[in-house]
């Protein structure tokens, strides 16, 4: 329903006035009210942004990457992972990341190089190599590059 209202100056204001059962939730007019929003802020001294995260985190984030570089290394980390044979994505339940939980720990050479994920360590690499039974990602890298090319000669 509208009302309309003459004005002093001679123009009209139209009022709509609400008809039937009101849709607004009364029990939130406190929490909405900027009085007490502002007020809420002058006591505790940060805003409240979402309820779940009431606890914010502060932290020096400057060596984490930005998010977008963050999602192109877990693309490229999946590619890397989709390209190894089925066989052992299978070993891994198709899941990447106990995949990288395998490579990182040192407890697993021997499966690996069984596996033909990484290459034999040879007595001298060994002797000169101060990362001695530690597996890095190049190591994973080439071993997965190893591996498609076996599974391409393979396949021919």
């Amino acid at each position: 329903m509208k009302k309309l209202i003459k004005r002093k100056d001679g123009t009209t204001r139209v009022c709509a006035l609400p008809s039937g059962v009101s849709l607004t939730k009364q029990n939130f007019k406190d929490e909405c009210n900027v009085h007490n929003i502002l007020e809420k802020h002058k006591r505790v001294g940060v805003m409240k942004v979402n309820k779940g995260y009431e606890n914010p985190m502060y932290d020096d984030f400057t060596q984490v990457p930005d998010y977008q570089e963050a999602q192109n290394i877990i693309i490229k980390a999946e590619e890397q992972f989709d390209s190894l044979p089925a066989t052992i994505r299978e070993k891994f339940q198709n899941d990447p990341s106990l995949f990288l939980e395998f490579c990182t720990n040192e407890n697993n050479l021997d499966q690996m190089i069984e596996l033909g994920l990484r290459a034999p360590i040879s007595p001298s690499k060994d002797e000169n190599s101060s990362s001695k039974g530690k597996t890095s990602q190049s190591d994973v890298n080439e071993s997965t590059e190893t591996n498609k090319s076996d599974s391409a000669k393979d396949a021919n």
